[in-house]
């Protein structure tokens, strides 16, 4: 299976235009969001996950792509700290797609960690794109890579960087991630 990971594009609360747990994305951010869109045009998408917040719809729908088999799931949620996104996803309202496993995000990140990993092996897909935060990517590599550190201090290491509007590819394959053609068992 093709995992295809995108970071949201740049926001305004990283420019300075607002100040927000939730903030929209910039004018780079919504080009960013095209760019993607026009590279995973090509691939055929099984399904695609979208954490939650507005940054990454936003993302989703700066890319064109076609609105089906969308899956709106809180464990992608960007890393936070206990409570932080208590007013902005209790009331979360659903415009299209599924909305999945409603209340994980109020899980240890490292918990949604490990239960998205067992979720993806379990997938019968050929190729999905998985939209969401830098903090939730290095915590996955991390996990994926090195499965014994999973503390929530872990979640703040720098371990697999990822810039706003990139898209990293990531194979697996037997239970082995694959990742700039370097392989890891998956924890």
């Amino acid at each position: 299976m093709n995992v295809f990971f995108l970071r949201h594009g740049e926001t305004k609360a990283q420019t300075g235009e607002e100040y927000s747990l939730n903030p929209s994305l910039s004018a780079k951010g919504k080009m960013q969001s095209v760019n993607a869109g026009k590279l995973l045009k090509k691939q055929q998408l099984d399904a695609i996950y979208i954490s939650p917040l507005k940054r990454t719809i936003e993302t989703y729908e700066s890319m064109g792509l076609l609105k089906t088999n969308i899956f709106f799931d809180m464990r992608l949620v960007e890393v936070m700290q206990e409570g932080g996104y208590d007013n902005i996803l209790n009331s979360y309202q659903n415009k299209y797609g599924k909305l999945i496993n409603e209340n994980d995000w109020k899980n240890p990140a490292h918990k949604n960690i490990i239960n998205f990993s067992n979720f993806l092996k379990s997938l019968q897909c050929k190729n999905i794109l998985i939209i969401g935060h830098a903090g939730f990517f290095n915590l996955f590599m991390k996990y994926s890579i090195n499965s014994k550190d999973i503390s929530k201090e872990a979640a703040y290491d720098r371990y697999a960087h990822i810039e706003n509007g990139e898209v990293v590819l990531l194979s697996i394959k037997n239970n082995k991630l694959i990742k700039n053609n370097k392989i890891y068992l998956l924890g």
